[in-house]
């Protein structure tokens, strides 16, 4: 996660939004995310859009566009994907 964190930072500037997802209690999700220093939106409870997109372990991580298509899940380097999808 703190990979993320600094990807955000980075890429912010580019049209970029991160959003994390997590099924742990808020206040277990609050303390990890102010711990880490977490700027992007969280949504805790999340178990519903985990069902939706077919999360089946965590992390997981997907790359949407702006029309909303997932474009790449499974990611093994994010920085790579989205310098693909964005030209750089």
């Amino acid at each position: 996660m703190p990979g993320l964190v600094q990807l955000e930072r980075a890429y912010h500037d580019r049209g970029v939004q991160f959003l994390g997802l997590t099924g742990a209690p808020a206040d277990r999700a609050q303390a990890f995310i102010a711990e880490l220093g977490v700027s992007y939106p969280v949504l805790v409870g999340a178990w519903p859009t985990f069902d939706a997109f077919g999360v089946r372990s965590v992390p997981a991580t997907y790359l949407v566009d702006p029309s909303g298509e997932v474009v790449a899940t499974g990611l093994g380097d994010v920085e790579e994907a989205l310098e693909a999808r964005l030209g750089g």
